[in-house]
């Protein structure tokens, strides 16, 4: 828990402190090349409490995929340091949703996933530095974590039959604590610029 609340103050305090620096005639390159930025997407589960799940059936041309589907959005913070490397934090929250009726269960849970990410400009590192280009294709892998509490349900009743991530609070009177998880995100992403600050 300090570590999220530290991770959170650090991204706020940060985005504030380049968003309102103003105009200089002496450009620092601590200020150059920073973006801020929002994300929004969709969740699917792929655990012990969904239908087809991990199997080859649950992909986009499945059903099951959209089935519980659910959504969730956050910000970024990016930081290049060379024309091939950077470094990303991101924080979001969401929903997640598994339905499984061979177990007549169904769950719900919110989810706060908060990382830190190496990035690395494949475009430019294979291509060239171009400053010009519309389209960047980046790389990225880092290492989070998730902080979540889920409510699992009856298909037959609607009753709440199970939880998870309300455990104990460190402290009498204190707020109890989620499920927290170990996250490594990574993939391949893309930039398109449609200007110099977009």
């Amino acid at each position: 828990m300090r570590f999220r609340k530290f991770f959170i103050a650090v991204m706020v305090s940060t985005a504030l402190l380049f968003s309102f620096k103003g105009s200089t005639t002496n450009s620092s390159h601590l200020y150059e090349n920073w973006a801020f930025g929002f994300h929004f997407g969709g969740t699917s589960f792929f655990g012990d409490l969904a239908d087809y799940s991990g199997g080859i059936h649950n992909t986009p041309f499945s059903k099951y995929f959209y089935k519980d589907m659910r959504k969730m959005g956050g910000i970024t913070l990016e930081k290049w340091f060379a024309p091939f490397i950077g470094v990303r934090g991101s924080m979001g929250y969401g929903h997640l949703q598994g339905t499984k009726e061979t177990s007549l269960a169904w769950f719900e849970a919110n989810i706060f996933e908060y990382n830190l990410q190496a990035m690395v400009d494949l475009t430019n590192l294979f291509f060239g530095v171009d400053r010009r280009r519309i389209v960047s294709v980046y790389s990225f892998i880092g290492m989070g974590m998730t902080e979540s509490r889920s409510w699992k349900y009856s298909m037959t009743s609607g009753e709440i039959i199970g939880t998870n991530g309300f455990g104990k609070p460190r402290e009498e009177g204190g707020r109890n604590i989620p499920m927290t998880e170990t996250v490594i995100p990574m993939g391949i992403g893309a930039n398109i610029f449609f200007s110099n600050k977009i």
